[in-house]
């Protein structure tokens, strides 16, 4: 037996989690399950896709109305309605939190260039949890 079998375990598990935060990442959770489309969020003339999941981020002011765009199906036909708020120590034009309409989750949402996030928003990936700001849940809704 490995003198530290939970490592072990951890190590066989990790690619896993990698593939599934991957795979997370730009799919928008719904109540019924996941969604075919990418999470789109626009204001203020840009396009904002979504964060993984758990970056820890903190709102500060509000900013006013977001849209998320109609996916496609018939269940999707219609913008759904976000309010946007810059989150303490990023750039609106780098990324946002988001919530919907009557929801009270808010989530974070980001620029990509070539699909990459935004240096900052890997940083603030790499924050440790707790540290300073509550974790971002995955966004609820899709329309």
């Amino acid at each position: 037996m490995p003198k530290n079998p939970r490592r072990l375990l951890l190590l066989a598990l990790l690619p896993l989690a990698a593939v599934a935060g991957v795979y997370g990442a730009g799919r928008a959770t719904t109540v019924e399950g996941v969604s075919d489309c990418p999470l789109v969020i626009r204001f203020d003339g840009h396009e904002y896709g979504s964060a993984p999941p758990g970056v820890p981020f903190a709102l500060a002011e509000r900013l006013g109305p977001a849209v998320q765009p109609p996916c496609g199906g018939p269940a999707e036909s219609e913008e759904v309605p976000h309010t946007a708020y810059r989150v303490r120590g990023l750039d609106p034009g780098v990324a946002l939190a988001v919530r919907p309409e009557g929801d009270g989750a808010a989530y974070l949402v980001a620029r990509r260039a070539d699909g990459k996030l935004p240096a900052e928003v890997e940083r603030l990936a790499r924050t440790p949890s707790g540290a300073s700001a509550p974790p971002s849940p995955a966004p609820t809704t899709t329309g």
